[in-house]
């Protein structure tokens, strides 16, 4: 079966991924990776900026246009490593003839599936205000707890201001919204945007949080017919 990883939001962010990929796929030899097809697609327009109403293009058309033609090229299931696209997940579902994943759910059911009841969200606004990630916590029976104002104006100059600028970051600003998510009552951080998982790549980070984009890929493997690196 053909991976087809549905990028370029942001490119970085998609580099990443495929790394996850490769890294997480149980494999001796090259032949026994995934056959794989990326497209990325930077062109499409901000989702943060549509979803809280600041106006530009609705990215939608573009990201659907995209998951077409990963389809026509062959693949036969497609990861989407953007968080914040989760938005318009099922009209992607319906629109793409081939199985569209996120690991938003995924991810809220692993949570579950180790008993924890509250979990603190790093996002962008799109991912936040948007209430998709909120609604697939709340079904899985957990209570998601958001970042003060302050530190959600912190986030989002993290994800444009560092990751999607080419600027290094800080470890102790990340830490520190960890920290005040942790200090709030979450029990773990889900690194709820795919920026945050390029800033713990770089920085080391791991304790505190589970990562919506390990998820995803490990998500993928198994759906294209691989095998977990155990």
């Amino acid at each position: 079966m053909m991976l087809g990883i549905l990028g370029g939001m942001g490119p970085l962010a998609t580099a990443v991924f495929y790394r996850k990929v490769v890294e997480l796929t149980k494999a001796q030899t090259d032949a026994d990776h995934i056959e794989t097809v990326i497209y990325s697609n930077p062109g499409i327009p901000d989702r943060t900026s549509f979803i809280t109403g600041q106006g530009g293009e609705d990215p939608y058309p573009l990201i659907r246009e995209s998951a077409i033609k990963l389809a026509r090229m062959g693949a036969d299931v497609i990861a989407v490593p953007c968080v914040t696209s989760g938005f318009w997940s099922e009209e992607l579902s319906r629109d793409v003839e081939v199985p569209v994943l996120n690991g938003i759910k995924e991810t809220a059911e692993r949570l579950k599936a180790q008993g924890i009841k509250k979990a603190g969200i790093l996002a962008t606004e799109g991912t936040l205000t948007g209430g998709f990630l909120t609604r697939v916590f709340n079904a899985c029976g957990i209570d998601v707890i958001l970042p003060d104002e302050k530190d959600r104006q912190i986030t989002t100059e993290l994800i444009y201001d560092s990751v999607k600028a080419g600027t290094s970051c800080d470890k102790n600003i990340l830490l520190t919204l960890r920290d005040d998510l942790l200090a709030a009552g979450a029990e773990t951080v889900v690194a709820g945007c795919t920026e945050h998982s390029c800033i713990r790549d770089e920085l080391g980070i791991s304790e505190g949080f589970i990562d919506n984009l390990d998820v995803l890929a490990e998500e993928a493997i198994l759906m294209a017919g691989g095998e977990l690196r155990v």
